[in-house]
C-alpha cells in the first residue's frame, strides 16, 4: 500500500533507524529486515515470553522493562 511505501522509504533515509522484531517469531519481517544496516539499532521485543527466540540484537520486555537500560545505552551511543 501507499502507506507503507512511504514509511519504508523515510526509513531508509533516516539517520539511524530502530528496527523492532516480535522476539517470539522465528521469521523476521522481511520489509524491515531489508532496513538492517550499521546505523540500525535491532531489538527483539517480548524477552520476558516462554516463547522468545530473539536474535542477533538487543532483547526487551516492555512488560517487565528488562532490557531498556541496554537500549537507551546504545541509542546513546549510536547518536554520541
Amino acid at each position: 500500500s501507499e502507506g507503507i511505501r512511504r514509511a519504508l522509504e523515510r526509513a531508509r533515509k533516516a539517520d539511524m533507524r530502530v528496527l523492532v522484531f516480535d522476539g517470539t517469531e522465528k521469521t523476521l519481517n522481511p520489509h524491515t529486515k531489508k532496513l538492517c544496516d550499521e546505523n540500525s539499532v535491532i531489538v527483539f521485543t517480548k524477552k520476558d515470553s516462554a516463547d522468545f527466540v530473539g536474535g542477533d540484537g538487543l532483547a526487551l520486555s516492555s512488560t517487565t522493562g528488562e532490557g531498556m537500560e541496554a537500549l537507551i545505552a546504545s541509542l546513546t551511543e549510536t547518536i554520541s
